[in-house]
């Protein structure tokens, strides 16, 4: 496996992710907020956004994270691997580069939100020593 930063190239496999996984369906985020152009936007806007990708002849799973350098914090905002891949550790070793990208820049705390009903991805953040937090209520609204 192969892991590198995203580039526009990588682009359309990124949003099709996006778009097929399912436990990101019934959120307004999959067609009102993960266009084609926020993902270039991301991709380009270097300073501000982190996105790796890890690759198996193809892309199969990517983690997109902002950076708050001066704040000294990371929001991870997605970690998706394609079904078919996942159990095979792509989502450690993407978030493992992820953490050792924050250390290089200063960044001393990483967030995040995970859906309520994502029960596998509220595993993978115990199982890397985040703290469970108090609940939270997402709201959305599309107009």
């Amino acid at each position: 496996m192969k892991l590198r930063k995203a580039t526009l190239k990588d682009a359309e496999s990124i949003l099709e992710l996006l778009r097929s996984t399912k436990e990101l369906q019934g959120s307004f985020q999959v067609d009102g907020v993960y266009s084609r152009e926020f993902v270039e936007d991301s991709i380009l806007d270097e300073e501000r956004n982190l996105i790796l990708v890890a690759e198996e002849g193809r892309l199969v799973g990517f983690l997109l994270a902002e950076l708050w350098v001066k704040k000294r914090f990371s929001f991870l905002t997605d970690l998706v691997v394609n079904q078919d891949f996942r159990g095979k550790g792509i989502a450690t070793h993407l978030y493992l580069e992820y953490e050792s990208q924050c250390r290089k820049l200063g960044i001393t705390t990483i967030n995040g939100f995970v859906k309520e009903s994502n029960l596998v991805m509220q595993k993978f953040m115990i199982n890397r020593n985040f703290k469970k937090g108090n609940k939270l209520y997402y709201y959305e609204k599309t107009i």
